[in-house]
């Protein structure tokens, strides 16, 4: 049985050889006739009207690569291009544009290949965290802030939190730097490898940069402060080894004290199976 790629393949490569058959003697017959005219402006108007109107430059293939969360469908559709215009009549940079308008596209790259194909590189945005303005907004970890949250984008990610909405009305720049920094606060934080036990479920910065972090399913809180972070979250480590040793888990966690920053103070929970209500520690 004649495997059917092959086939395909082998009709591809016919299909393309008579077409470039066909455009060269389309060449040759307007070479021919550019010589009878023997003239230069006769030359380029029939020379722009061959190029902008022959069928042999009509496009029949349009490629798409770099895409995962975007549909091809939708960037078929805001490409501006479609099967059957003609490949010298097109603007690759305005269409460019028109796909960067996307709110999940960071860079496209539109490219001619001749005689009858588009190319379309797609960079896509990778949401680095949600942004809680009153509604979630995805971010990307350069601070732009992209789209608002949908059930059908990825909610699992950490939501930023204490970041007034007001100020990216009037000063969106000054917001965005703000966004940069606690975005590399997380950076830091997240190297930490107890942050694959109690992964960051929410990162709040305060009026003056003072960050408390939610941590894990069950929601510790670690009031960090500002600064030092790999050595907090490094105290903070050897204390919840620690309880946990001892049959205990920390509810929250004290790392902000200016005056004796080495000191971490720690509320825990009951001993599992303690009824009594009384808390420890």
């Amino acid at each position: 049985m004649t495997n059917r790629r092959t086939v395909d393949r082998e009709e591809r490569i016919a299909r393309r050889r008579a077409r470039l058959r066909a455009l060269t003697v389309a060449l040759a017959r307007f070479a021919t006739g550019a010589l009878v005219l023997s003239s230069a402006p006769a030359i380029v108007f029939f020379g722009h009207r061959f190029l902008t109107t022959s069928d042999l430059f009509a496009i029949e293939e349009i490629v798409i690569s770099g895409v995962s969360r975007i549909p091809e469908r939708e960037i078929v559709a805001h490409l501006g291009i479609a099967r059957g215009d003609n490949l010298f009549r097109i603007d690759t940079d305005a269409a460019a544009r028109r796909l960067e308008s996307l709110p999940w596209v960071e860079r496209a790259e539109v490219h001619i290949r001749f005689p009858q194909g588009v190319e379309v590189e797609v960079l896509e945005r990778r949401p680095r965290a949600l942004v809680d303005l009153g509604y979630l907004y995805l971010t990307d970890a350069g601070g732009t802030i992209f789209k608002r949250a949908m059930p059908s984008d990825p909610l699992d990610l950490p939501v930023i939190t204490g970041l007034p909405r007001d100020e990216w009305n009037h000063a969106e720049e000054a917001a965005r730097q703000r966004l940069v920094s606690v975005l590399e606060a997380l950076e830091i934080i997240e190297k930490h490898p107890m942050i694959k036990r109690f992964p960051v479920q929410q990162l709040h910065v305060d009026d003056v940069g003072d960050l408390t972090l939610v941590l894990g399913e069950r929601a510790m809180t670690v009031k960090l402060g500002q600064g030092d972070l790999l050595r907090k979250m490094e105290r903070l480590a050897r204390v919840v080894d620690e309880a946990e040793r001892q049959g205990k888990r920390i509810e929250l966690a004290r790392l902000d004290n200016r005056i004796r920053p080495e000191w971490v103070a720690a509320r825990l929970s009951r001993r599992p199976g303690d009824t009594s209500g009384k808390p420890e520690g």
